[in-house]
């Protein structure tokens, strides 16, 4: 009797002991997190209070009423280098869009977004339209006469670090539009939202892009499908649930943000194989779509850089020598740090892509060829500056000029 006292005793206190520590684990989480809310107002302002509510879904923070200016070179800096990642992500809000839709997340109509010019240093604001997107309202229904243009694509395309007049899509409507002079009006739509991988991407073109009965679709993107951490390194529960609470709880953000950063990695060609051929999947069932409905689908390859060299080094250092280089790292090492490991798989993906695009007789446009010779326009690892974005519109430029848009129809030679 006295015996079967104890063992209760025992499992009450054993009990106790498991609900204390459980609590006072989440009251430490919930202070660190209450600590990081505060310390992100600073930064981005009230709304960081109400980070991962629904009441963050309607509060839009703008940029400061003065201009913060930071300490800067002739060169750009990669800020990244001198911030935390979350340090970094507070300076510029334009990186979280927490409006989750079929597949895909996007920004909430008129959110307006901070972003920082890497040459000045300067903070400015973002437009995000009425569906948002980056740029001016649309209307659903495209104006008689009009060719539309729907750009596929996430930061790069977006325009991390460009203004809104800086950016690809704004450039490419204004070269096409000086080129027909009046005879044929070119409306260019940006769909670029910052982190879609290429399924995401599939998904919101199909949600929202395939309604707007585009003339014409482009494609540049491939940088984030070659992130292995995100996509291939961590598919554990744990770090899925990580992901998901991460857009509620500024701590398991930051967390998220430097998994795998930091560490050495290395991948299989069989899982490098895997990832390219997801990404070819993912680009083809956007072309099927493309081929049901005669849009003309272009698809460009993208400039990337692994980060291992200065911009300045980047002038005179090509794409594939840069690959070569990293390759040739690899050799005396079984692991490479991850935008070293990211680039190879990257280039796989570039090379698939092109490859896919002749047997499928797609309009390929080489971005990479066009800007081997004056890479540092790359302002980081895959964004470029405003003279980069004009160079990627006159790429896409001269290959939609190659089709005769002064006739009522086209669908012969898109055909």
């Amino acid at each position: 009797m006295l015996q079967n006292k104890t063992e209760t005793k025992a499992n009450l206190t054993w009990k106790k002991k498991f609900i204390f520590s459980n609590i006072t684990l989440a009251l430490i989480f919930l202070i660190l997190e209450m600590c990081l809310r505060v310390y992100s107002v600073f930064f981005v302002g009230p709304s960081a209070l109400l980070y991962g509510t629904p009441f963050a879904r309607q509060q839009i923070q703008g940029a400061p009423a003065s201009t913060q200016n930071l300490k800067t070179e002739p060169e750009a800096k990669t800020y990244m280098k001198r911030m935390t990642h979350d340090e970094w992500v507070n300076m510029r809000n334009v990186e979280i869009h927490p409006n989750e839709s079929q597949g895909y997340t996007k920004y909430f109509p008129y959110q307006i977004r901070v972003d920082l010019d890497l040459e000045t240093g300067q903070r400015f604001n973002v437009t995000i339209n009425k569906d948002g997107f980056r740029g001016r309202d649309f209307t659903k229904n495209k104006e008689p006469g009009v060719i539309r243009i729907l750009c596929l694509g996430a930061s790069s395309t977006f325009g991390y670090f460009d203004r809104d007049d800086e950016t690809y899509p704004v450039y490419l409507e204004q070269i096409l539009n000086e080129r027909y002079a009046g005879k044929v009006k070119f409306e260019v739509i940006n769909f670029g939202i910052p982190h879609l991988y290429s399924p995401e991407i599939y998904n919101l073109f199909v949600a929202e892009g395939i309604q707007l009965h585009p003339d014409i679709v482009t494609y540049y993107e491939g940088s984030n499908d070659s992130d292995p951490p995100q996509r291939w390194l961590n598919q554990s529960l744990a770090n899925a649930a990580v992901k998901k609470i991460a857009r509620v709880l500024l701590v398991a953000k930051f967390i998220d943000s430097i998994t795998g950063k930091y560490f050495k990695q290395s991948l299989s060609e069989k899982e490098i194989s895997d990832i390219s051929n997801y990404f070819i999947q993912n680009v083809n069932k956007i072309y099927q779509e493309c081929r049901k409905r005669d849009i003309l689908f272009i698809v460009a390859n993208q400039q990337k850089a692994s980060q291992a060299f200065d911009r300045a080094m980047l002038k005179n250092l090509t794409y594939q020598q840069e690959v070569e280089k990293i390759k040739n790292k690899l050799q005396n090492t079984d692991a490479l740090l991850h935008p070293e490991l990211a680039i190879l798989i990257h280039s796989v993906l570039m090379k698939k892509l092109e490859d896919w695009a002749t047997a499928n007789k797609v309009p390929f446009v080489d971005v990479i060829g066009r800007l081997d010779h004056d890479r540092n326009v790359l302002v980081s690892w895959v964004h470029l500056s405003p003279r980069g974005n004009r160079m990627v519109a006159q790429a896409l430029a001269d290959k939609i000029l190659e089709f005769n848009w002064g006739r009522q129809s086209i669908r012969s030679e898109i055909q």
